[in-house]
Protein backbone atom coordinates (compact mmCIF):
# COMPACT_ATOMS: atom_id res chain seq x y z
CA UNK A 1 0.00 0.00 0.00
CA UNK A 2 1.10 3.03 -0.89
CA UNK A 3 1.70 6.72 1.37
CA UNK A 4 -1.23 8.47 -0.74
CA UNK A 5 -3.22 5.04 -0.98
CA UNK A 6 -3.62 4.70 2.44
CA UNK A 7 -4.40 8.41 2.70
CA UNK A 8 -6.95 7.97 0.76
CA UNK A 9 -8.59 5.32 2.76
CA UNK A 10 -8.25 7.00 5.87
CA UNK A 11 -9.96 10.60 4.30
CA UNK A 12 -12.72 7.77 2.95
CA UNK A 13 -12.92 6.31 6.54
CA UNK A 14 -13.16 9.39 8.13
CA UNK A 15 -16.25 10.58 5.95
CA UNK A 16 -17.75 7.38 6.45
CA UNK A 17 -17.51 7.06 10.74
CA UNK A 18 -19.11 11.10 10.37
CA UNK A 19 -22.05 10.07 8.09
CA UNK A 20 -22.16 7.01 10.86
CA UNK A 21 -21.69 9.84 13.86
CA UNK A 22 -19.09 7.53 15.42
CA UNK A 23 -16.94 11.02 16.34
CA UNK A 24 -14.47 9.61 18.73
CA UNK A 25 -13.69 6.78 15.81
CA UNK A 26 -13.56 9.56 13.38
CA UNK A 27 -11.18 11.43 15.47
CA UNK A 28 -8.94 8.91 16.13
CA UNK A 29 -8.90 8.59 11.97
CA UNK A 30 -8.03 12.26 11.45
CA UNK A 31 -5.36 11.88 14.20
CA UNK A 32 -3.50 9.45 12.24
CA UNK A 33 -4.18 11.15 8.81
CA UNK A 34 -1.76 13.89 10.96
CA UNK A 35 0.44 11.64 12.05
CA UNK A 36 0.70 10.87 8.18
CA UNK A 37 0.96 14.06 7.08
CA UNK A 38 3.44 15.26 9.96
CA UNK A 39 6.31 12.51 9.81
CA UNK A 40 8.89 11.65 7.43
CA UNK A 41 7.84 8.78 4.62
CA UNK A 42 9.28 5.67 6.16
CA UNK A 43 7.80 6.24 9.15
CA UNK A 44 4.47 7.75 7.84
CA UNK A 45 4.36 4.21 5.88
CA UNK A 46 5.11 1.84 9.43
CA UNK A 47 2.45 3.59 11.28
CA UNK A 48 0.13 3.65 8.41
CA UNK A 49 0.46 -0.06 8.22
CA UNK A 50 0.08 -0.38 11.56
CA UNK A 51 -3.17 1.35 11.57
CA UNK A 52 -4.47 -0.81 8.37
CA UNK A 53 -3.57 -3.96 10.78
CA UNK A 54 -4.76 -2.51 13.49
CA UNK A 55 -7.94 -1.76 11.75
CA UNK A 56 -8.00 -5.87 10.12
CA UNK A 57 -8.11 -6.89 13.34
CA UNK A 58 -11.29 -4.58 15.16
CA UNK A 59 -12.92 -5.40 11.72
CA UNK A 60 -12.28 -9.50 12.35
CA UNK A 61 -13.18 -9.35 16.24
CA UNK A 62 -16.39 -7.27 15.30
CA UNK A 63 -17.05 -9.81 12.77
CA UNK A 64 -17.07 -12.43 15.30
CA UNK A 65 -19.21 -10.16 18.14
CA UNK A 66 -16.40 -9.53 20.26
CA UNK A 67 -16.40 -5.92 20.27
Amino acid sequence: MSHSEAMEILGMLAVKLEVEMRFKEREAVEYAIGKLTSQDTKDAMSLAEQIYQSAIEANDMYNKGLI
